[in-house]
């Protein structure tokens, strides 16, 4: 990431003036509305009151941070858009049974809106199950000069402290996380390839095996082609499957094993990505048991 320095140095080569808080921006990019349920579909838009420096603002682009997923920006009239993807650690569900292997990182609007007018910018979104403020990274462009609304309040801040205070979003109401789990009684009868450690299911060679939140039919598995490279699912052997324990028919007609309905998965990822995908919120979870009475 360029330095304010340097990126202003490249600016100044270019005839580009780079307006930051020491500009004294009178007004910002707000949200509207302002408040949203957490875990639900957003509908909004992004609000612009001012150009910079009384020129006409010809540009926006709006950064989204990685939680907020399903972005879709809303047609508008006099104006282009330009949508900016980058892919997801693992698929997830998308419109209607399609599963989803990137995400929307940035949109740009280009169009032109004079100094003494205001508008808004549509977008739809699925936020995150977790409650809290999320903050939005957004570019305005007045032909040769560019704001970036992009500062975050420290602790004891509010963004009235801000000379350039990125666009917020207060989640409110945070939906309850429920457990991906199986339950059942103890002792779990186990197939020769699963083995039981800490209440986890684990492979026999001791590898986390791992459930797909969004498997919500039985007898069916959501995951396949890219999916499937990142989350192998566990073949089924050709025993009779344990108490509990059933064979759901892939697409490619092998079998996998499936622990209470659930099928289970094993895993590529490593790191960063196979943490986002655990993450609150993610459509990924430890397979576990818990203990029926």
């Amino acid at each position: 990431m360029l330095s304010s320095h340097r990126r202003n140095a490249i600016a100044g080569a270019l005839g580009v003036t780079v307006l930051t808080a020491a500009a004294g921006a009178q007004a910002h990019v707000v949200l509207n509305p302002p408040e949203a349920a957490a875990g639900t579909s957003y509908l909004g838009a992004f609000r612009i009151g001012h150009g910079c420096a009384g020129a006409a603002t010809t540009a926006l682009r709006v950064e989204f941070p990685a939680e907020v997923t399903g972005v879709k920006p809303q047609a508008k009239a006099g104006w282009a858009i330009e949508i900016e993807r980058e892919p997801l650690a693992a698929p997830i569900p998308g419109e209607g049974t399609r599963l989803v292997s990137d995400r929307v990182k940035a949109i740009t609007w280009r169009g032109k809106l004079p100094d003494d007018q205001f508008d808004e910018f549509g977008v739809m979104a699925r936020l995150p199950a977790t409650g809290g403020p999320i903050y939005f990274t957004a570019v305005q462009t007045c032909d040769a000069i560019i704001e970036r609304w992009e500062e975050r309040p420290a602790p004891g801040q509010t963004s009235r402290d801000l000379r350039h205070p990125a666009p917020m979003l207060k989640l409110t109401g945070a939906a309850p996380v429920t457990p991906v789990t199986a339950t059942a009684a103890v002792p779990v009868p186990l197939p020769q390839n699963v083995k039981l450690a800490n209440g986890a299911l684990v492979t026999a060679t001791g590898a986390p095996l791992y459930l797909f939140k969004h498997d919500t039919m039985v007898g069916m598995s959501h995951c396949e082609g890219e999916c499937s490279a990142a989350w192998p699912p566990l073949r089924a052997l050709a025993s009779k499957p344990p108490k509990g324990w059933s064979k759901v028919e892939r697409a490619d007609g092998s079998l996998q094993w499936a622990f209470q309905d659930r099928p289970l998965y094993t895993t590529t990822l490593t790191g960063s990505r196979l943490a986002e995908a655990l993450a609150p919120g993610g459509a990924w979870a430890p397979a576990r048991v818990s203990a029926g009475r």
